[in-house]
C-alpha cells in the first residue's frame, strides 16, 4: 500500500506553511522591480532620487546587462542540480528542509551586499569604480540567487509530500497566491507611496526589508520525520540526477505547460522588471501615482483568484490561462496609450487608462501566481504514485532553469539596452523610445503564448496525467524489448561465426559460454527494467482515490478563516459581497428555508447597515439547529448586532468570521 505523511492536517497549517516563500518572494520582487533601475537609471524620469542612487549610474552602462544576464542564467542553470540535492537528501526534520537552513545565512547576506556599492556611488564616480560595482553586484547576485534557488525549490518540491490530495495542493496554491498578491501589492503599491513620503529611498527600503527572509523557515513548524513504515525504500527514493531529468523531460504535459510558460514568461518578466520605468519614464507619473495604478492592479486579485478557481474546474486550466494572456495584453498596452508623448502634462487621462489596465490586468496577474505552482506538483504527485519516485523538485528545476534563462534574455539584456535608447523632445527633455516600446513586446509576446497553449490538455487532472505516464511506460517497455531481442540475436549470431582456427573446440566453447553468461547478467538487468515498467502499465489507477485528485465541489466546505479575512481586506472589503452570496447558498444546501421577506432582507442587509442586524442574527440562528457542536457554541447576539448596526453585512468581517466558523462545523460533519 502507497503512504506517506501528511503534515498539513488543519487548514490554519495550510495557510501558515504557504506563506513560508512570502519574505524571499517579497524581496526578490523588490530586487527584479527595482534593481537594474536603482542602478542605471537611464530609462527613469519623475522621483528618480527615489529609485536610485541619487540619480546617478553607478555600474558599467555596457558590462552590466550583459554580467546580470549571466547571473540570471547561472539562476537557472544551478537549479537541476540543487533539485537533485533536494530530491535525496534525508534528516532529523524529514526530506529535503536542511537545505533551507544550508542557504539561509548566504541568501540573507548576499541580496544585503548586492545593495551597497562599496566601490561608489556619488556624483562624481569614475568609469573604474563603475566597473568595480558592476562585478560586486555580479558575484553577490550569483550567492544571492544560487541560495534563492535552493531554499524555495525546498519549498516548492515538499508540496507534493505534505499535500494529501490535489485538492488540498489547489488550496495551499491559492492560498501561496494569496501571498503572492500581498508582495506584489507591497512592492508595487504601499512601498512607493509610503516611503515616497518619508523620503526613504528604494535601496534603504530593500536593506530595511531584508529580516523577512525569515519566513522561509515555516516549515520546519508542521514537516516532522515520523517512524510510519511505507513501501519504498531509501534506496528506491533516491532518485539519480540522470534519471530524474529523463523523467521530467519525458512528461509531455509538462512539456507542453513549459513552451507556454517560457513565452508568457518573457512578457511578464519584461513587463515586471519596467513598469517602474513605464510608470515614471514614459507616463511621467511620480511613486504616488505609481501606487494608485498598482493599487488597481493588485487589489482586485483575491477576487479574481476566487473566480479563475470556479472556473478553472469548469472550463479547465488551458481556457482561463488563455484569459489570463490576453488581459494581460490588454492591460499592459495602457502603458503606452496613457504615456507623456500623448497626453503631455495632462494628468486624468493617464491615470484613468492605466487605472482601466491594471484592473483589467489583474486577472492575468493572479494566473500568473498560481499555474505555475500548481502543475507541477500534479504531475509530480501523480508519477509519485504510480512510479514510486519521488523527484517533484526536479520540475520546478527545470521550469526555473527555462523561465531564469527566457527572463534573464527579456528583463536583464534586452530591457537593460532597450531603456539607453532616448530621443531629445522640444530640447528640454527626452523621449523614453526603448522603454515605449516595451508594452507592444509584451502584448505579442502574450499573444503567441496565447496560441501555444492549445498544446496543453484542456485540464491538468490525475487522469491526464496517469495516461501520460502510461504511454510512455508502453513506449518504454517496446524499447527493453527491442533491445533484449537485438542482444539474443547478436549473441546467436556470435556464436555461429565463431571460428578461430588457433583454439580448441573446447575453448571455444569456453569462451561461447563466457559470452552466455555476460548476456544473461545484461538479459535479467533489461527483465527486471521491463518488470518495473509492467508495474506502471498495469497500474490499478483510481483517479478518485489518487492523492492528485482534486475533489468535486460541494457547497459546505470547510473554509480558512484567517484566509477569508486577508481576502476581506486585501480586497477592500469587495470579497464580502461573494462570501455573502456563498454564504446564502451553503445556507439554502444544508436545508435552511427563506421566507420571500427574508430573502428581500438579505439581499438589502448587504449594503443597508441596521437591516443586517436582524439578517445576521435570524442566519446564525437558523444554522444552528443542524448540529448538536453550534448548539453549544455561543450566538454572540451582542458582537454580531453592534458590529451590523454600523456596518453592511459585505462590510461586516466580524459577522462573516462568526457565522462561517459554524458553517466549517457542519462541513466537518
Amino acid at each position: 500500500m502507497f503512504s506517506k505523511n501528511v503534515s498539513l492536517d488543519k487548514r490554519w497549517k495550510e495557510v501558515i506553511f504557504a506563506g513560508a516563500g512570502f519574505g524571499p518572494n517579497l524581496l526578490m520582487v523588490l530586487m527584479m522591480a527595482y534593481f537594474t533601475d536603482a542602478v542605471l537609471p537611464a530609462g527613469l524620469s519623475a522621483d528618480i532620487n527615489f529609485w536610485s542612487y541619487g540619480g546617478v549610474t553607478i555600474v558599467s552602462a555596457i558590462v552590466f546587462p550583459i554580467l546580470w544576464t549571466i547571473g540570471r542564467c547561472f539562476d537557472g542553470i544551478v537549479d537541476v542540480p540543487l533539485a537533485a540535492l533536494t530530491d535525496t537528501l534525508k534528516n532529523k526534520t524529514g526530506k529535503r528542509f536542511i537545505t533551507v537552513l544550508i542557504s539561509f545565512l548566504p541568501m540573507l547576506v548576499a541580496f544585503i551586499l548586492c545593495w551597497i556599492p562599496v566601490f561608489g556611488r556619488g556624483a562624481d564616480i569614475t568609469s573604474n569604480q563603475q566597473i568595480g560595482n558592476t562585478i560586486w553586484i555580479f558575484v553577490w547576485s550569483i550567492i544571492f540567487f544560487a541560495s534563492y534557488t535552493l531554499a524555495l525549490i525546498t519549498f516548492y518540491g515538499s508540496l507534493s509530500e505534505v499535500c494529501s490530495n490535489q485538492t488540498q495542493r489547489a488550496r495551499v496554491s491559492a492560498y501561496k497566491s494569496v501571498f503572492d498578491t500581498i508582495s506584489y501589492a507591497l512592492v508595487y503599491a504601499a512601498i512607493p507611496a509610503i516611503f515616497k513620503s518619508i523620503n526613504v529611498p528604494i535601496w534603504q527600503v530593500a536593506i530595511y526589508a531584508s529580516p523577512l527572509m525569515l519566513t522561509i523557515l515555516i516549515p520546519f513548524l508542521f514537516v516532522k520525520k515520523v517512524d510510519t513504515p511505507v513501501l519504498e525504500t531509501s534506496e528506491d527514493n533516491n532518485v539519480p540526477i540522470g534519471t530524474s531529468i529523463s523523467l521530467t523531460l519525458k512528461s509531455k504535459p509538462f512539456l507542453k505547460w513549459l513552451a507556454v510558460n517560457c513565452i508568457s514568461f518573457f512578457g511578464l518578466q519584461m513587463f515586471l522588471v519596467s513598469q517602474n520605468a513605464l510608470i515614471s519614464g514614459v507616463m511621467n507619473l511620480g511613486a504616488g501615482y505609481a501606487a494608485i495604478l498598482n493599487t488597481c492592479a493588485f487589489a482586485p486579485v483575491p477576487i479574481m483568484l476566487f473566480f479563475f478557481n470556479k472556473l478553472r474546474k469548469k472550463k479547465g486550466i488551458r481556457f482561463v490561462y488563455q484569459s489570463a494572456l490576453l488581459s494581460f495584453a490588454i492591460a499592459i498596452f495602457s502603458f503606452g496609450l496613457g504615456g507623456q508623448y500623448i497626453w503631455g502634462d495632462q494628468l486624468a487621462p493617464k491615470l484613468i487608462i492605466g487605472c482601466i489596465g491594471g484592473v483589467i490586468g489583474s486577472w492575468g496577474i493572479g494566473a500568473f501566481f498560481m499555474v505555475p505552482y500548481l502543475i507541477p506538483t500534479v504531475i509530480a504527485s501523480v508519477e509519485e504514485e504510480v512510479t514510486k519516485k519521488n523527484h517533484s523538485a526536479m520540475y520546478f528545476a527545470v521550469q526555473a532553469l527555462a523561465t531564469s534563462i527566457v527572463g534573464a534574455v527579456a528583463s536583464s539584456l534586452v530591457y537593460n539596452y532597450l531603456k539607453l535608447w532616448t530621443s531629445p523632445i522640444n530640447g528640454t527633455s527626452e523621449w523614453k523610445c526603448g522603454v515605449s516600446l516595451v508594452p507592444l513586446i509584451v502584448s505579442i509576446f502574450c499573444i503567441i503564448g496565447f496560441f501555444l497553449c492549445f498544446l496543453m490538455p484542456k485540464q491538468y487532472s490525475a487522469r491526464v496525467i496517469y495516461k501520460d505516464i502510461q504511454s510512455s511506460a508502453v513506449k518504454e517497455k517496446n524499447k527493453l524489448v527491442h533491445k533484449k531481442a537485438k542482444l539474443i540475436e547478436d549473441f546467436e549470431k556470435e556464436s555461429t561465426n565463431i571460428n578461430i582456427s588457433s583454439i580448441s573446440d573446447q575453448e571455444k566453447r569456453i569462451l561461447i559460454q563466457e559470452n552466455k553468461r555476460k548476456l544473461d547478467i545484461k538479459i535479467a538487468k533489461i527483465s527486471l527494467e521491463i518488470s518495473k515498467v509492467d508495474e506502471i502499465i498495469n497500474y490499478h489507477f483510481d483517479e478518485t482515490t489518487s492523492s492528485a485528485n482534486e475533489e468535486k465541489d460541494t457547497i459546505v466546505t470547510k473554509e480558512s478563516l484567517f484566509a477569508e479575512v486577508c481576502l476581506f481586506f486585501l480586497s477592500g472589503g469587495l470579497f464580502g459581497i461573494i462570501n455573502h452570496i456563498i454564504r446564502y447558498k451553503k445556507a439554502k444546501v444544508i436545508g435552511v428555508k427563506f421566507g420571500k421577506l427574508q430573502f428581500v432582507l438579505y439581499i438589502l442587509s448587504c449594503l443597508i447597515p441596521f437591516v443586517s442586524i436582524y439578517t445576521n442574527i435570524m442566519l446564525n440562528r437558523k444554522i444552528k439547529i443542524f448540529s448538536d457542536e453550534i448548539k453549544e457554541t455561543k450566538e454572540h447576539k451582542m458582537l454580531i448586532g453592534i458590529t451590523s448596526a454600523l456596518l453592511p453585512l459585505f462590510m461586516n468581517v466580524v459577522a462573516l468570521v462568526i457565522i462561517d466558523k459554524k458553517f466549517n462545523i457542519i462541513a466537518s460533519k
